[in-house]
């Protein structure tokens, strides 16, 4: 079984962009948006997955990843997934020995910006010193959450 740590910051400026190693975007969409098992569906270039997800308990939650055929994730995305489909570019950034992802999302969640830290279970060893460009902790809040996302946009958060 795979486990699932990661914490979630919103982004206080650009400084991320100088320590970016790749990129690529991504679609994703929602077959089920219980709590309990999240079912998210994902295009990443030319690779597709489907992802089973566990409730979280204290940020760590079982988390189940499969390739699936392009094609099959195209359909699912066009004609099975709830709600919104979310697209965003994943920055990878690397600093002091820990990787970052910064997800800059378009379409009806443009002008968000999170960076996520995943942990592995083995070595939850977690930076003394944050970097300068993190913001505010996001990852208890639901709202932040992509399948949350995929319900009510950033665009209506707040209003």
């Amino acid at each position: 079984m795979a486990f699932e740590i990661e914490k979630k910051y919103l982004i206080l400026n650009s400084d991320w962009k100088n320590f970016v190693v790749s990129s690529f975007n991504i679609l994703q969409g929602y077959l089920s948006n219980d709590p309990d098992r999240c079912v998210r569906v994902r295009i990443i270039g030319d690779k597709a997955f489907i992802t089973i997800k566990g409730r979280k308990c204290n940020f760590v939650g079982a988390e189940f990843e499969y390739e699936i055929p392009v094609d099959d994730a195209k359909y699912m995305l066009d004609n099975m997934c709830l709600d919104f489909i979310i697209d965003k570019t994943r920055y990878i950034c690397f600093v002091d020995n820990f990787y970052w992802e910064i997800d800059v999302f378009s379409g009806l969640n443009e002008g968000l910006i999170l960076a996520e830290i995943e942990l592995s279970k083995d070595n939850v060893k977690f930076p003394e010193i944050l970097p300068s460009w993190i913001g505010d902790e996001v990852t208890s809040k639901k709202e932040y959450f992509n399948a949350s996302l995929s319900k009510k946009p950033f665009k209506y958060i707040n209003k």
